[in-house]
């Protein structure tokens, strides 16, 4: 007869939240059974309790968090043998700090209560379970030791099974398109696709956010991307399941991930998925550089002083030309550049012309990041990177590799081997916490672009995605169009295919460029439209290397606005993003320096502006700001505001 199962609460400042149920009353009994007690870990601040129990079968969690219960978790060995023995565990507090390559901080910081929990497997190998506890998140994964040359680990898998809550809304990310979300606990379970992570939860009762995930499938070789099943019926789960072949080699898990806190800002700002990466692992990353890129693709079709841009030599100098002269570090060069391929590389259309392309960018400091996919046919990476290297390439654009780790492991270490840096597109692995352990992967279409596949999403539909998928690292989302009416005209070859359905504005456009954390960030439009408008483009210019040595989210409202604040150097940059309800607020300059007077640039939506019927209009103003003052931000309806703040002289 089989014991009833056994529901295990997941919950954040709320009776019914997230559970997580993979034991059954038995096996949980005997797992506290093999063990002499629960192992009490607090988090560095005391924020978050676990109550931790590990038995030769797997290990049993209790989490707290702000003193209230919000989970039980439990999970079973991955191991497919018989009961492996329990050795013991070890505690510490485990602290690391890093300087990253890239990224929104100059030095990141990560504390944790940490637990190591050794078996000894049959095979004669060990088995380990590592425990990760932050003050805002949790992480778990399972590695072998000592595996012996033919004694190999058999198939097995790692499963996690998670009971919704009943008063919950759901949101997560669909390839190239707009996320899922909100959406009850019945109208999710009724998809019949695999959702993909993050699986982000937000409780209406309580109004607190969770976000479900994984960090480093980059080390973990044996494993897929993460996939979560909706399972329907009584006892409805949500539940992901990673199965493996056998190995004669060690390996590890990737680690499964809770994030938790009271908002989504708190997610946004979370390092933990960072912080479970491995360590740089390029010794000389000198040749890394973030940036912003002007980008050709849906610029073809315009037309200005006799020159209509297209994928020629011509327009691939003028963009560069543009690059050149206003800071701007990289350009992209897409597709239909080449039109064959051989097992040694691709064959340009204009071998001459992209020569003389690539040695002028040279010329003229400015990298070049080049596009490929096997829509022609294949190049073996190694002698596709090779080429791309000897023309001078800073980094590849790799389109339509969809979900394949292990092309993606590949490709970026073979990137890294010829000191490129990569962009992956077209629904790519999200491959989270990697750019810590490979900055080279410098960005990745992880979301829906904007125009690509010539749709356009609207102001929430932005907000949402500057969220959910904004959680798996940086994105190549293609905002900061500043000519909005010609796009909406259809003024371009590859714009929208519907016309008027670009809704944003020209202020909100600059705003989400500073917004979405990317390390590559691709200007859409034509230069002589940034020309155009030259006082709203200063702000792009001013941030045009991506360098940051700190950032924070201080404000997120799913669907309704983000607000986003950076340092370079002494200046700040504040970018603000509303719906099509714009709207008003203040915002608290806590986060400015002490005693600092500051220079601020405001550049909002003018009186009148609107996402739909007045998109270019725009203003700028100055003020003088200090810390503890409140600065006063309105967005028209679809609209944003952008800020920079300079230090004034003492």
């Amino acid at each position: 007869m089989n014991p009833a199962p056994c529901r295990l609460s997941f919950m954040v400042q709320s009776p019914v939240v997230l559970s997580l149920c993979v034991l059954s009353l038995g096996w949980l009994a005997s797992l506290r059974a093999a063990d002499s007690g629960p192992l009490e870990l607090y988090s560095p601040s005391k924020a978050a309790h676990l109550s931790v129990t590990i038995g030769e079968q797997g290990l049993a969690c209790e989490l707290d968090y702000g003193g209230k219960r919000i989970a039980e978790l439990a999970s079973p060995l991955p191991w497919a043998e018989s009961t492996p023995k329990f050795l013991g565990q070890e505690q510490a507090l485990w602290r690391d700090e890093w300087r990253p390559v890239w990224g929104g901080r100059h030095i990141q910081t990560a504390v944790a209560q940490a637990v190591t929990a050794r078996f000894s497997l049959q095979s004669g190998a060990v088995g380990l379970l590592d425990i990760r506890l932050f003050d805002d998140g949790l992480g778990f994964r399972f590695r072998t030791e000592n595996v012996r040359p033919g004694h190999p680990i058999p198939a097995g898998a790692f499963s996690v099974q998670v009971k919704p809550p009943s008063e919950a809304l759901y949101y997560w990310p669909v390839r190239e398109h707009n996320p899922i979300g909100p959406v009850s606990l019945e109208e999710a379970a009724k998809t019949t696709e695999q959702v993909s992570i993050p699986l982000v939860i937000n409780d209406r009762a309580s109004q607190s956010w969770m976000a479900f995930l994984e960090s480093d499938l980059f080390s973990a070789r044996l494993f897929s991307t993460m996939k979560i099943d909706l399972v329907r019926g009584e006892g409805r789960t949500i539940g992901t399941k990673s199965e493996f072949g056998a190995s004669a080699e060690d390996f590890t898990t990737p680690w499964r991930v809770l994030l938790f806190g009271r908002s989504p800002a708190e997610l946004l700002n979370n390092t933990v998925c960072l912080a479970l990466a491995p360590r740089n692992q390029i010794a000389d990353t000198s040749w890394i550089k973030p940036g912003l890129s002007t980008w050709e693709w849906r610029v073809k079709g315009y037309k200005t002083d006799g020159h209509v841009y297209g994928n020629d030599k011509e327009s691939y100098l003028r963009f560069i030309r543009f690059a050149r002269d206003n800071g701007i570090p990289y350009i992209s060069i897409d597709d239909n550049w080449y039109d064959a391929v051989t097992p040694t590389g691709v064959v340009p259309r204009d071998p001459t012309g992209i020569a003389e392309v690539m040695r002028f960018a040279k010329e003229s400091g400015v990298g070049v990041f080049v596009y490929y996919d096997r829509v022609h046919g294949t190049v073996p990476t190694d002698a596709l990177f090779r080429q791309y290297a000897g023309m001078g390439a800073a980094g590849v654009k790799y389109g339509f590799m969809d979900d394949d780790p292990v092309f993606t492991r590949e490709a970026i270490q073979l990137a890294a081997k010829h000191r490129l840096m990569i962009n992956f597109h077209d629904g790519p692995v999200p491959m989270v916490g990697v750019e810590r352990t490979f900055p080279n992967v410098i960005t990745r279409e992880y979301c829906h672009a904007q125009q690509d596949a010539r749709r356009c999403f609207t102001p929430t539909e932005f907000l949402r995605i500057g969220i959910v998928n904004a959680l798996t690292g940086p994105l190549d989302q293609a905002n900061g169009a500043f000519g909005l009416n010609g796009i909406n005209r259809g003024e371009r070859q590859k714009g929208p295919l519907k016309p008027e359905t670009y809704n944003s504005t020209v202020a909100s456009e600059v705003a989400r460029v500073l917004i979405v954390g990317t390390g590559l960030a691709c200007l859409p439009d034509a230069p002589e439209e940034y020309l155009r408008k030259p006082d709203l483009f200063e702000f792009l210019k001013s941030m045009s290397k991506l360098s940051w040595d700190e950032s924070s989210v201080l404000a997120a409202d799913m669907g309704r606005r983000i607000v986003t604040a950076r340092r370079s150097g002494d200046t700040w940059f504040v970018g603000a993003v509303m719906n099509e309800e714009g709207g008003t607020f203040d915002l608290p300059l806590d986060f400015l320096a002490d005693g600092v007077r500051y220079a601020a640039t405001v550049y909002a939506d003018a009186p009148g502006t609107h996402y739909r019927t007045n998109r270019e209009a725009y203003e700028i103003r100055h003020e003088e700001l200090t810390k503890g003052q409140r600065l006063q931000i309105r967005c028209a309806p679809g609209g944003g505001q952008a800020i920079m703040l300079r230090p004034l002289p003492h």
